[in-house]
């Protein structure tokens, strides 16, 4: 996810400022094109990234005992794979063909305007989809695995409290470290939400 985000401002933030301040697109259609479906790629890697530490979470707070043994490097590979390739193939794939990315006129009277870059979902279909797929499903996954571990927190709360010597091995020193991480991976998600959920929404109602 890191990878991602700071790729996203490495190549995606530069031209999308110079394109936002001086109102045209001065780097020609096949880099329109490509600027676009990098931060589509980028932007939807973030998301299923996220998604898949609050698997990785929930597994290390609900099954601490196997979770050395189930998520293995092996395993945490292949979801960052998946990830990448599901990011890329829906961002290169749905822009790249000519009818959905488009390089406009502009009115602009600077010299030397070439004009604006504009990535089009054309269709509902497209953006319907975008929204289940990137939104709607990776939402849903997080949040009922964070139903979950608020659960089991707060069962085990109970079990610590009780149980006054349960430190002794050091055990739940691991499961309290855990849960710090998982409070931090949620104040993510719910930042992810305040910032994503009006995008999305407003994609689906109104594209651009």
């Amino acid at each position: 996810m890191s990878v991602a985000d700071f790729l996203l401002g490495v190549i995606v933030m530069p031209p999308a400022m110079i394109e936002f301040l001086e109102k045209c697109w001065y780097f020609g259609d096949v880099l329109c094109k490509f600027h676009t479906a990098v931060d589509i790629t980028l932007c939807n890697a973030s998301v299923l990234h996220l998604t898949c530490i609050s698997i990785d979470r929930f597994c290390a707070v609900s099954q601490p005992l196997q979770y050395k043994k189930r998520m293995t490097m092996c395993v945490a590979f292949i979801m960052i794979s998946v990830s990448w390739v599901l990011s890329a193939m829906f961002g290169f794939i749905v822009i790249f063909p000519p009818a959905n990315t488009t390089h406009q006129d502009t009115e602009i009277t600077q010299e030397n305007c070439i004009g604006g870059c504009s990535g089009l979902h054309e269709k509902e279909a497209s953006n319907v989809s975008y929204f289940f797929i990137f939104y709607f499903i990776p939402l849903t996954v997080m949040l009922s695995l964070y139903l979950r571990i608020f659960a089991i927190a707060i069962r085990q709360a109970h079990t610590i409290h009780v149980n006054k010597e349960s430190n002794r091995d050091g055990k739940h020193n691991m499961t309290l470290a855990d849960y710090k991480a998982t409070k931090t991976l949620g104040i993510v998600i719910g930042v992810f939400l305040c910032c994503w959920t009006p995008f999305f929404i407003c994609n689906v109602i109104d594209p651009v």
